[in-house]
């Protein structure tokens, strides 16, 4: 029995262990299991039915899909870990911060603008640069 019929029994431990990552739009998810695809791991997406959160970031919402690894091999998901920061970052090109055009953080408003990068925002603590705060940023801009 392959791991993606396994998951559509919907035994939310199972789920839990197995995603890589989340997407809100079926484009995002089809261009992540693409992504790992051409680095020979095998995923799927599923509705996130269970409203599963995937993040800690204020004003995030539940993600519509879970990419899931559909193989129980280590290799393919240490490929997968290595690989997923890279394949949003090529989603996310347009979104290199999570700041507004004048330099603010989009989650508070403090300027962040000359901070150092990785930049922690010293008022609400999120990291400005991170995958999970850019995409947020751009969820709320769709």
């Amino acid at each position: 029995m392959s791991l993606s019929s396994r998951v559509q029994s919907n035994d939310p431990k199972l789920v839990k262990e197995r995603i890589i990552t989340s997407a809100s739009t079926r484009d995002d998810a089809a261009q992540i299991i693409y992504g790992l695809h051409i680095r020979g791991v095998r995923s799927s997406e599923i509705e996130n039915e269970q409203k599963i959160p995937y993040t800690q970031i204020p004003g995030a919402k539940p993600p519509r899909f879970l990419i899931l690894i559909d193989s129980d091999s280590e290799i393919q998901w240490q490929i997968a870990q290595d690989s997923i920061e890279s394949i949003w970052d090529a989603i996310l090109e347009q979104h290199p911060r999570a700041v507004t055009p004048s330099g603010h953080c989009s989650f508070c408003g403090y300027d962040v603008e000359r901070l150092p990068r990785p930049t922690i925002c010293p008022e609400c603590g999120i990291n400005v640069d991170s995958i999970e705060a850019r995409r947020v940023m751009r969820e709320r801009r769709l």
